[in-house]
């Protein structure tokens, strides 16, 4: 018999539900992954967009994870998202300073978006903090000491380690090309011929042609960067030093291309952006120019020329206000740059300061005054007038 009246359930009835779904949830909970598990999982499978959605999901539930902040900025960077990668690895280091792996990796995503003047100094702290022997660090400190054209600094750093790993191809030639560049020639010839000695190899072209360079002899380095160039098409460097000959040669059109193609294989490099960004602005290309003007000097923050050639480009576009705050700093940089003066006073005169556009012209007159008596006591002492200036 069925009962067709209200179905009376007890007090404690109900109070006994709740209870049962509370566990049900809890038996469930403990069969879901946890987020940062999750994410892990989808690290060790690659899928990096995955292990960063289940990252900062683990890191809603609790901010205070230094690991999870971590694991979120190896994803973020195996994605190529350098910038957010950099925020990650700084979020867990501020939870855990003693994070060894967070602070090396840190300096490489410093290092891969471009940024060496930083990624050298996370490097240094690391090697202070945690592994002052580590070799891969203190050859990639080297290695952005070099791109900054520290030379003297990226031998100090890569001469010890030659000790323990002699025959590593990439220490001879970030040790060889800095002892190039750092005119100590002879030291960077034994580098060089120990590198051609392992058989005939772009990289020893390369380094080869930056020893002509060194020495003046710009048609052998042509043939060199070159010869590297027919070997290895991809080999970084090769057309920036390439296009450089070109340039130096007055042929801008054919500079202009090779250091595109440079651009293409290596899209952080310092000296590529910033020849980029001067020779597109004497092109009069000049969005295309700040573009590149400022990639460069988001890489080295210190740099003068970019911001020089960033004042150039705002004169010429007649962007006076923004063309006095980049030679405002320009000038702290380089207060005895004598064009950052004539530019400078020229925008004031355009902006109706005719005070300091007068301040500067009489900064011009002294700045050439000591530029003339010096060119003399070389001319003197040489023979031949000194060289420098700005590149305009």
């Amino acid at each position: 018999m069925f009962h067709r009246g209200p179905i009376v359930v007890s007090k404690r009835a109900n109070r006994i539900i709740p209870i049962l779904l509370l566990a049900a949830k809890g038996i469930l909970a403990q069969n879901a992954l946890h987020p940062a598990n999750a994410g892990l999982k989808a690290m060790a499978a690659g899928d990096w967009q995955r292990a960063v959605h289940d990252f900062k999901e683990a890191l809603k539930i609790n901010s205070q994870r230094p690991r999870v902040w971590a694991n979120l900025g190896i994803a973020q960077a195996n994605r190529g998202h350098f910038a957010s990668a950099v925020q990650a690895y700084r979020k867990a280091l501020a939870l855990d300073p003693q994070m060894g792996p967070a602070r090396f990796n840190l300096a490489l995503a410093y290092l891969k978006s471009g940024d060496m003047a930083t990624a050298a100094r996370q490097l240094r702290i690391y090697r202070g903090l945690f592994k002052a022997n580590d070799y891969r660090a203190a050859l990639l400190e080297a290695n952005c000491e070099l791109s900054l054209h520290h030379y003297h600094r990226a031998i100090a750093l890569a001469h010890p380690l030659l000790a323990g790993h002699g025959r590593d191809l990439g220490l001879d030639y970030v040790l060889g090309t800095a002892y190039i560049h750092a005119g100590q020639l002879q030291q960077g010839e034994v580098l060089v011929n120990r590198i051609l000695g392992q058989g005939d190899n772009p990289v020893g072209h390369l380094m080869l042609g930056d020893a002509y360079a060194r020495n003046m002899k710009f048609a052998l380095a042509e043939k060199q960067y070159r010869r590297a160039i027919a070997m290895n098409p991809n080999l970084p460097l090769a057309h920036q030093r390439l296009a450089e000959t070109e340039l130096r040669a007055g042929d801008s059109a054919a500079a202009l291309r090779n250091f595109r193609r440079e651009f293409a294989l290596n899209p952080n490099d310092y000296d590529t952006n910033f020849y980029l960004g001067y020779l597109l602005r004497k092109h009069g290309h000049l969005r295309q120019s700040r573009h590149f003007l400022l990639r460069a000097l988001a890489m080295n923050p210190r740099a003068f020329q970019p911001r020089l050639q960033l004042g150039l480009r705002d004169v010429a576009a007649r962007h006076w206000k923004r063309a006095y705050q980049r030679l405002q700093a320009a000038i702290k940089i380089n207060a005895g740059d004598i064009q950052a003066h004539v530019l400078l006073g020229e925008v004031d005169y355009r902006l109706h300061r005719d005070v300091q556009g007068r301040a500067e012209q009489q900064i011009v007159r002294k700045l050439t005054l000591a530029a003339q008596n010096r060119a003399a006591k070389v001319q003197a002492l040489h023979g031949r007038p000194a060289d420098g200036g700005s590149t305009r």
